[in-house]
């Protein structure tokens, strides 16, 4: 998986490094748009109180973009596009992933605690999911 600063992955998802500032006062860290968000946020969502181990997510969506945080804990992400695929492992406040549309997600919690904050370049809206992965694969595949 690449940083702000190459190639998108295979999957074309990409990291995002955000800035941190330090003081003794703790840590600061931030992202807006457009230095660091590739959008203007519509919606966010948390998802807290999981269940370790069980993977949230699991589809795709035909034009929403996510810009995902995980700041409590550790989460195993998993990205597939159709052009490849990726696994990025996010355990801080101050990396982001930002997920492109017609990306398959899968988000599983690797510790007890985890929060993740998820900001949407769209509000919630049910057509725009992709559930079914044999559907994903294919409208990917342009069939």
């Amino acid at each position: 998986m690449t940083d702000e600063s190459s190639p998108r992955g295979r999957s074309g998802a990409r990291l995002v490094h955000l800035p941190v500032h330090r003081d003794p006062r703790g840590g600061l860290s931030f992202a807006q748009h457009p230095e660091q968000i590739p959008f203007v946020p519509q919606r966010h969502f948390l998802l807290f109180g999981l269940e370790g181990g069980v993977p949230r997510g699991a589809h795709a969506h035909r034009a929403l973009e996510q810009f995902v945080i995980c700041v409590h804990g550790s989460c195993r992400v998993e990205l597939e596009s159709g052009r490849g695929r990726d696994e990025v492992h996010l355990a801080d406040a101050w990396t982001a992933l930002h997920v492109p549309p017609m990306v398959w997600t899968t988000i599983t919690p690797t510790s007890a605690d985890v929060v993740v904050s998820v900001l949407a370049s769209a509000p919630y809206d049910a057509a725009d999911y992709i559930r079914d992965y044999d559907e994903f694969v294919r409208l990917v595949r342009g069939g």
